[in-house]
This record gives structure tokens, sequence and C-alpha cells, in this order.
């Protein structure tokens, strides 16, 4: 072959280098290897205590009571790409700007959860208990994303806290 050694005679010699060779040579390349986006999402899930509701961004961006709760664990904080949606279009029926709640969020380092199958499902399993708080399919997407990721949901939403949910509540007001 031109141009120097196959494939498969590059993989050997890689695989007999200083990893032993052989399948245990493989193994430790395979290791090695940068891990897939979804791995890497669940480590950063891991690293954050809260997921933020809409109503608590909302009270941060118009001023209102408990902004000042909501504002101490937005840094860095999860939230559901589903609730950035309805913040923003809750947001912009008030008045407030959409680049200016935008670029909160990202000056803040929140991190976007996007809505995926396993959230789907998680957030349609959460209609029974949920239903007979009125909970928006919004709000059950914010629950399942926290559930998902361990972590302490951040809203206003007092009905939230009279639920039997397997994942902490934090109210702010």
């Amino acid at each position: 072959m031109e141009g120097g050694a196959s494939r498969r005679e590059r993989r050997r010699r890689t695989d007999r280098g200083t990893t032993g060779g052989g399948a245990a040579g493989r193994r430790a390349l395979r290791a090695a290897r940068p891990r897939r986006a979804c791995a890497r999402r669940r480590e950063q899930w891991r690293m954050t205590d809260y997921v933020i509701d809409a109503s608590a961004f909302l009270a941060i961006v118009r001023d209102e009571l408990g902004a000042d709760r909501a504002s101490a664990r937005l840094r860095g904080a999860l939230m559901s790409t589903v609730n950035a949606s309805e913040a923003f279009m809750r947001g912009v029926e008030k008045g407030i700007p959409l680049d200016l709640m935008r670029e909160l969020l990202i000056s803040q380092d929140v991190r976007f959860i996007d809505f995926d199958h396993g959230l789907a499902v998680r957030t349609a399993g959460l209609r029974p208990s949920t239903e007979q708080a009125g909970l928006s399919f919004a709000d059950r997407a914010c629950l399942a994303t926290a559930i998902a990721c361990k972590a302490t949901v951040v809203t206003a939403d007092r009905a939230w806290a009279a639920l039997d949910l397997p994942c902490p509540i934090e109210l702010i007001r």
C-alpha cells in the first residue's frame, strides 16, 4: 500500500505500544477516548444542586418578592428548555425584552437541558400525581428535569411543596 502502513497495521502498532497489546490495548485506547456528549451531560447535571423554574426566573427579571432567593440559586443552575421557553414567552408578554432575559441566563452560566425522550417519559409519568394540583406541562417538565438531575427545584409555585415528589422543592416566597 502506497503512503505507509495500512490501517490494520497502524492499529496493531498502537495496540502493542505501551498498553500491552491485544484486547487489553484496545480497551485502554477506548477508555482514553473522549466520552460521548450524553455522558458529559449527566456529569454536568450532578455538578449543580438547583433547577430553576420559570416562575423563579420571572421573579428575578420582574424584581418580585423572592427575587433575592431565586438570584442566589441562579448561577450555574439548570433550566429545562421547556421552562426557558415558558419564561421567555411570559416575560415578553409582560414587556421584558427577550435579549435581556437571554443575556441574564447566559451571564449566570445557566445550563439548558434539552427536553429529550427520557424527560418526555418522566414528564408524562408525573401527570397522575400532579394533576390534582393543577400543574402545567411546563411545571411537570421542570420537575422531571430535577428528578433526572437529582436536584432541588427552585420555584415560586406553592402548590408544588404540598406534593409528594421524589425531588426537594425550594420556595422563593
